[in-house]
């Protein structure tokens, strides 16, 4: 999909309310394009009443629109929309769940992964920031006919994130 300049970006109305703020527009913006790839696996078994979903998904954004932010020694901030190449997203996503009927419980385990690098600007440095977040459940579900359900599934995650400038 392409990622359009907003007018904001292009060219912002210029605000004096806050001289330590200051954002200023780039006629030369490009548009950006992300490409993705997204696949997904899909799987139940009636009569054992197992079913395996899993999916995941990678994209790439070129000319992706991030900001150059300087700051100078009076401290005013001074951000400038630029395009940057590079910026990655990555995602996968997998449940199993066992049942046994009707007033009997359902078992269900999941796994969630994700992570990304995204690129930006900080007083003229260049600037990665990588993060990574995954999580892991185990519930238990239990069913009557249809008419209502109760459902647990604790979760227990893992973040972590870093940027090439401290």
């Amino acid at each position: 999909g392409t990622l359009q300049p907003n007018i904001e970006q292009l060219q912002p109305l210029r605000n004096n309310i806050d001289p330590l703020n200051i954002v200023l527009g780039n006629p030369d913006l490009e548009v950006g394009f992300r490409h993705n790839i997204y696949l997904s696996y899909n799987n139940y078994k009636l009569l054992k009443q197992t079913g395996i979903w899993a999916s995941m998904s990678y994209n790439v954004t070129t000319n992706a629109i991030a900001n150059r932010t300087t700051i100078d020694n009076r401290g005013v901030r001074t951000t400038m929309p630029v395009n940057v190449d590079a910026n990655k997203g990555w995602n996968f996503w997998g449940e199993w769940n066992k049942g046994e009927g009707s007033k009997k419980l359902i078992h269900t385990a999941m796994l969630e992964t994700n992570g990304g690098i995204n690129n930006n600007f900080i007083n003229g440095f260049a600037n990665r920031t990588t993060f990574t977040n995954t999580s892991i459940g185990y519930g238990l579900r239990y069913e009557v006919e249809e008419k209502w359900s109760l459902h647990i599934r604790p979760q227990i995650g893992y973040r972590q994130s870093g940027s090439s400038l401290n």
